[in-house]
């Protein structure tokens, strides 16, 4: 009986709480038709959205969108939206044709309140004051506004319970609620940036070369081919004498470079102190060859960029292969040729380390000594390791926990370590927790099982050769810093 009073009082409290909710927001309305007007009437949008605004949509070209610290300014110039604040660089079309979307399709406008002083509850404070979650959103033709509103809190419509947004006309103390599909804009530019440069299907592609324009004249050019056409392993062309290929594995991440390949940042131009330049063809069965510069900058950490060009060449084209379901059609493919040439043409990329990694492959990483191959043959198709990684500035995927640490440091912790993993191996998973920088560290540097092809080639290598519980008698040094590796099955 004491639990059901207890529940009837809660439920009692809630209703009220809602009603004073609805009693708030409809306090101090003036007594016009704007204001009570019925529901979806023209006058419930007097003061807000300009006549036939969802026609005048198309002849927008200007959108700028404030908030306390940060201001982003769209314009359309042949055509085609780019970020005045990102060097003129494209945006994304999903995000320009949301917003104005969300505008279009308003409807059943609904006056709330003028009350200043429930502004910020809305969401509806100065998006000028710092800390506001506010946003001003101007919509302009040929540099006349056409509307200027703050955005402010989504929520639900109390007779449907339908999605919409609360606003209020610049220089107006008067609210409103539309129902619409729309999320509050942010002014970061970045956010706005078409980041997705290629996303070719690993299937799809048939040749891969990686060359050094200059720079260090020790790494040979490689040229990687479907074997037989069947676009099933890869075979590399002119391996060097007393040399083989590694298993096929270490050729899946080069497989999978351009599959949603995207940027970081993006320039007019390259930044001048390049160094290591190297030159990557891909070809595709279906036509399409990409050509990507990538260039890396002095210093620690490296910044890589990257100059992408791509085209539709028929001579190329062959897909009379199994499995074709992945290939394009010939318009298909000039059309992604284009779309990717209007998007690189002239700019600079910067790229995710992540995806460099694989690009930066040569000869010597693609192939062991023949003697290597029996042993690699017995090797079981899983295992089990945990390891202690020591990064250090400028390696792949380095946390800000590594700080200023240089590789020699890195390297002289690792071996340190190591000598003590030795001593008592037992010891493992405590060092892994409190010494490595890697994700896998509370897990006591477990990785859990994985097959060929998972891990990098040094690493991969490494593990593979060992025997359950041994511990490997070196570091391994990978892009990620250095590894103290221990097979666990």
């Amino acid at each position: 009986m004491k639990e059901f009073k207890t529940l009837a009082i809660v439920t009692v409290i809630t209703a009220l709480a809602v009603l004073g909710a609805w009693w708030i927001l409809q306090e101090d309305e003036p007594a016009s038709p704007a204001a009570t007007g019925d529901r979806g009437s023209a006058t419930a949008t007097a003061g807000l959205l300009p006549e036939d605004f969802g026609q005048k949509l198309e002849t927008i070209e200007r959108i700028e969108v404030k908030g306390p610290a940060e201001t982003l300014e769209l314009a359309r110039v042949e055509g085609v939206w780019r970020l005045e604040g990102g060097e003129g660089y494209f945006a994304a079309e999903d995000k320009v044709v949301d917003l104005l979307r969300g505008f279009g399709t308003m409807r059943d406008v609904e006056a709330k309140t003028s009350n200043r002083a429930l502004h910020e509850k809305l969401g509806l404070g100065d998006p000028a004051e710092p800390g506001a979650d506010s946003r001003l959103v101007t919509l302009g033709e040929s540099g006349d506004p056409l509307l200027s509103v703050i955005l402010g809190n989504s929520g639900r419509a109390l007779d449907d319970n339908t999605v919409g947004v609360y606003m209020r006309p610049v220089g107006s103390d008067q609210t409103y609620f539309a129902k619409t599909q729309m999320s509050k804009p942010q002014p970061r530019v970045d956010d706005w940036m078409e980041k997705d440069l290629t996303d070719i299907d690993p299937n799809r592609l048939s040749d891969l070369s990686i060359g050094p324009l200059y720079g260090d004249p020790s790494k040979l050019s490689a040229e990687l081919v479907r074997t037989d056409g069947s676009r099933g392993d890869w075979s590399i062309k002119a391996v060097p004498a007393g040399r083989e290929a590694k298993p096929q594995s270490n050729f899946t991440a080069l497989g999978r470079a351009f599959q949603g390949l995207s940027f970081e940042e993006v320039m007019s131009k390259p930044p001048s102190d390049l160094t290591s330049q190297t030159l990557i063809t891909a070809t595709t069965y279906d036509g399409l060859m990409l050509s990507l510069t990538l260039s890396r900058t002095e210093g620690s950490p490296a910044t890589y960029y990257g100059i992408i060009e791509a085209r539709y060449e028929e001579t190329l084209r062959n897909v009379d292969v199994p499995n074709s379901d992945t290939l394009k059609s010939v318009e298909e493919v000039i059309e992604e040729a284009a779309r990717i040439d209007r998007m690189a043409d002239g700019w600079a990329f910067q790229l995710p380390r992540f995806k460099v990694a694989p690009l930066m492959t040569s000869m010597p990483e693609l192939t062991q000594e023949a003697a290597a191959a029996d042993e690699q043959a017995e090797w079981p198709a899983t295992i089990g390791a945990r390891h202690i990684l020591i990064a250090y500035e400028g390696a792949a995927s380095a946390s800000d926990k590594v700080g200023s640490r240089t590789k020699e440091e890195a390297r002289a912790k690792a071996l340190g370590l190591l000598a003590q993993v030795k001593a008592d191996p037992s010891r493992f998973e405590e060092f892994a927790r409190t010494e490595s920088d890697g994700p896998s560290a509370p897990q006591g540097g477990d990785l859990g099982t994985f097959g060929q092809g998972q891990m990098v080639p040094p690493f991969e290598n490494a593990a593979f050769a060992l025997e359950p519980g041994e511990v490997a008698a070196d570091i391994v040094e990978t892009q990620f810093g250095f590894h103290i590796i221990q097979r666990t099955e």
